[in-house]
């Protein structure tokens, strides 16, 4: 606490550091906290000690709390979710909680519960609560001998190194370093998020801490075009990520595309503007491309072929897909009933779920994360509204409309190129939060991702690859291409394609040219929608 209390006086906040408090001590100092948050304040609360949870709620622990049985912790230790209401209160619109409080429960051996760690927590809008590991595992000390434990030394580090960083890019590669230092046993774990990027220090100032050659590296090291590596050994040939560099050089797998005619444009890209309801959209140009799956891709399947030419009217497609928020905002006017019935993950399987909803799709959400549990319906109810309401013509996209922009004139695998492990700085996907994952990055969420976190395609377009799947308006085929792809089919009896995969997805599913489908009526917590516009 006194580590980051100086770091944090040095970044300019106004600090009060309190120590070894009694529980009425801690009551008044988040009163006074909190009353002095104002319009505008960055608010950021730090505590290193005990934590613990009871009944799903986490508790930190005072100095002479006098604890005796776990029925007691609610009456003599501090709930969290009385600081989080204090900050809330504030409306100050940014707020950062870090806990590092996952140690042992310091009365585990009286209480019966056997609950380890900390339990997850819905966090309110504007609030980015950042743990020292993940719900239910504990956090370890230093092995070095340090005065901080494993996660604020590591955490300090980067807050002096790299102040510009938005925070979070810093706390993915706090969660790298603790997991390596860990030897895997520690994972950090951020639930809620920002609606606006906070850096310590100035975003607009990139690595202004840093090295220059720390800058040049952070700045390609995610890249899937040689040239960035081959850029970086010219001017670094015995630079410290030199070998790195190299090893990217002789790895980085290509895909050839030898028998497939290359798109010569590069289209500008022209933003069009947006009543306060319209989501944003982006102007894709006509053309034609290759659609579905190159003999050479590994991992294409027999609906993917014949991979074919197609031509594309120009159109308009939104720049994000439709947010919690934007659907909210819908049934709140309407009062439109989106079914309750909703296909959600229960120990690692697929199951119907009753009772599920866009509204709860089994894991925590904000407004700006896409709305799912959505069906065809549910899309083509909000359009008419929103059709009847700014007098434009909204739509859902075709299929081959979709992949025409989702590659944005690539004919890589993905629209960043090949590399899978390129992936987080791109898609939201299973990377190696998620058990099993295959992806051998990390991007920082678990299941859907505020829209637009991630880097756009070359069109200017977000979360085309991951975050949630997208329906389309084209029925599917099961044997493969036969025109329904560009069109759109009305017949809700037949199997409609959605496309782009989601945060459960792994490398061969988060392909440009990979299809899914599912009946019209369906609902799945990773399945939403993007509107497309005639042009």
């Amino acid at each position: 606490a006194r580590g980051m209390a100086k770091a944090l006086a040095e970044l300019g906040f106004d600090v009060i550091a309190k120590e070894n408090l009694t529980k009425q001590e801690m009551d008044r100092a988040v009163r006074e906290f909190g009353d002095r948050l104002g319009e505008g304040m960055v608010g950021l609360f730090y505590f290193a000690g005990h934590g613990m949870q009871v009944g799903g709620k986490n508790y930190l622990i005072p100095v002479r709390s006098g604890i005796r049985r776990e029925d007691e912790v609610p009456y003599s230790a501090f709930d969290v979710n009385q600081l989080l209401a204090k900050m809330d209160s504030a409306h100050n619109g940014l707020n950062l909680v870090i806990l590092d409080a996952c140690r042992n429960n310091p009365f585990e051996r009286s209480f019966r519960s056997g609950s380890v760690g900390l339990a997850s927590m819905d966090a309110p809008m504007g609030t980015l609560i950042a743990y020292a590991a993940k719900p239910g595992m504990k956090s370890k000390d230093s092995d070095t001998g340090g005065q901080n434990g494993l996660y604020t030394g590591i955490l300090l580090k980067y807050m002096a190194a790299m102040p510009n960083l938005p925070i979070g890019e810093l706390l993915i590669k706090v969660r790298s370093e603790v997991k390596q230092a860990s030897g895997g046993e520690q994972y950090t774990w951020e639930e809620g998020g920002l609606e606006n990027d906070f850096c310590f220090a100035d975003c607009t100032v990139q690595g202004a801490s840093m090295p220059v050659e720390l800058i040049f590296w952070e700045s390609i090291k995610h890249s899937a075009n040689p040239a960035d590596f081959q850029a970086y050994l010219d001017k670094y040939p015995n630079g410290q990520f030199a070998a790195l560099a190299s090893n990217r050089l002789q790895t980085m797998p290509t895909l050839s595309v030898a028998s497939v005619e290359p798109i010569p444009y590069r289209p500008q890209i022209r933003q069009v503007g947006a009543c306060r309801d319209c989501p944003e959209m982006v102007a894709i140009p006509d053309g034609e491309f290759f659609m579905g799956s190159d003999s050479n891709d590994p991992d294409a399947q027999a609906d993917e072929l014949p991979r074919h030419k197609v031509q594309v009217g120009a159109f308009l497609l939104g720049k994000y897909e439709v947010t919690r928020g934007q659907f909210a905002a819908f049934v709140k006017e309407t009062g439109y009933v989106a079914g309750s019935d909703c296909w959600v993950v229960e120990n690692s399987k697929w199951e119907g779920r009753m009772g599920g909803n866009w509204q709860h799709p089994d894991y925590s959400q904000e407004d700006t994360h896409p709305v799912v549990c959505v069906n065809v319906a549910d899309a083509a109810a909000y359009i008419r509204w929103l059709n009847k309401k700014t007098g434009n013509h909204y739509r859902l996209p075709t299929e081959a409309e979709w992949e025409y922009a989702a590659r944005a004139g690539s004919q890589a695998l993905r629209y960043w190129g090949n590399a899978a492990d390129e992936a987080c700085s791109y898609a939201n996907i299973a990377d190696q939060d998620l058990i099993n994952a295959d992806f051998n990055c990390r991007d920082g969420y678990v299941y859907t991702a505020p829209v637009g976190s991630f880097r756009a395609n070359a069109f200017g377009l977000h979360d085309m690859l991951g975050n949630a799947w997208e329906w389309t308006c084209s029925a599917y085929n099961e044997q493969g291409y036969d025109g329904s792809e560009k069109v759109c089919n009305s017949n809700f009896a037949l199997s409609h394609a959605h496309r782009g995969g989601s945060w459960g997805n792994n490398p061969p599913v988060v392909r440009l040219a990979n299809r899914n489908r599912n009946v019209p009526s369906d609902r799945g917590s990773n399945l939403g929608f993007r509107l497309a516009q005639d042009s």
